[in-house]
Parts: structure tokens; C-alpha cells; sequence
């Protein structure tokens, strides 16, 4: 499940505010950075997550930092054959109350689908 997962390029957390995050977590190596990417592991593991998992993302529709890449991210799924449900939520940025407020229970659905097996 991705809610409003930060699903970018490279090239995104190298600068501005996620500068410093890039360098914590990933030493600043962009070697590291794409061996550990969700489009890496995607990639790398298409068969297998394409036989068992269904892959949610969710995204505000007013994420400007998160929807593009999202929806990028969602056309490299497609392209891997591996089933994805792509929801975007109008009017919210990157804020998860707001993204659960207007959710509500259906937010949690797909856990119950999946704890029930279907």
C-alpha cells in the first residue's frame, strides 16, 4: 500500500528540502538510492509480486511533490504486469489526515481484502 508514497526519481531528492534526507538515509549515493527503489523492486521482482500481491496507491490530487511521480510509478506497474488500484483524492495535498478524513473507512478496505484473502 502507498499513500502518497514518495516514489521519485533520484534526481528529485538531491536538492531543496529532501537534500538532507537523501544524504541520511542514502550517503548521498545514488548507486544506493536506485538499487533500493519501489521502481527497482519492481522491476527486479515483477513475476512474483505480479502472482500474489495487488499493489494500492493513493494520492492527493493536489500532492504537486507526490501525483506525478504516482502516476508514473502506477504506468511502470501496468507496463510490469503487476495489479495496482490507483486512487486519486481531489482537493487534498500531501497530508495523510486529510487523505484519511476524506477516505473515511473505505481507506482501510483493502486491508480487509487482503486479510481475508481476496
Amino acid at each position: 500500500s502507498n499513500l502518497a508514497g514518495a516514489v521519485q526519481r533520484v534526481e528529485k531528492f538531491q536538492s531543496g528540502k529532501t537534500a538532507e534526507i537523501f544524504r541520511c538515509v542514502f550517503d548521498n549515493s545514488v548507486e544506493y538510492f536506485d538499487a533500493n527503489s519501489p521502481q527497482t523492486h519492481a522491476a527486479n521482482n515483477a513475476l512474483e509480486i505480479a502472482a500474489g500481491t495487488t499493489y494500492r496507491i493513493i494520492v492527493g490530487g493536489s500532492d504537486t511533490g507526490n501525483l506525478r511521480a504516482n502516476q508514473d510509478f502506477a504506468a511502470l506497474l501496468l507496463s510490469l504486469g503487476i495489479p495496482y488500484t490507483f486512487t486519486t483524492v481531489p482537493g487534498v495535498r500531501h497530508d495523510y489526515s486529510q487523505l484519511y478524513n476524506v477516505l473515511g473507512d473505505s481507506a482501510f478496505g483493502f486491508f480487509d481484502e487482503w486479510a481475508s484473502g481476496q
